[in-house]
């Protein structure tokens, strides 16, 4: 059983790692918008390049695409 204090940081990550999926998604969104033409594989290669070109994206900061995309299988 979790401290109430344990709890609460767990809630606080939870949230954040839903806000950042969310964001992810958002980008997603928007490259599709602005490259209606796009694929969805050329839309993907455009989120991994932004992803990727994301400052400390090197340092292990940052998910990569293709974990996040199978994270949920």
């Amino acid at each position: 059983m979790l401290s109430q204090d344990e709890e609460s940081k767990a809630a606080r990550l939870r949230l954040a790692l839903q806000m950042a999926d969310a964001g992810i998604a958002m980008k997603r969104q928007q490259l599709a918008r602005r490259h209606p033409e796009a694929s969805s594989a050329e839309v993907d290669a455009m989120l991994r390049a932004w992803l990727g070109a994301r400052p400390l994206a090197g340092c292990g900061t940052v998910m990569s695409f293709e974990a996040w995309v199978g994270r949920d299988q």
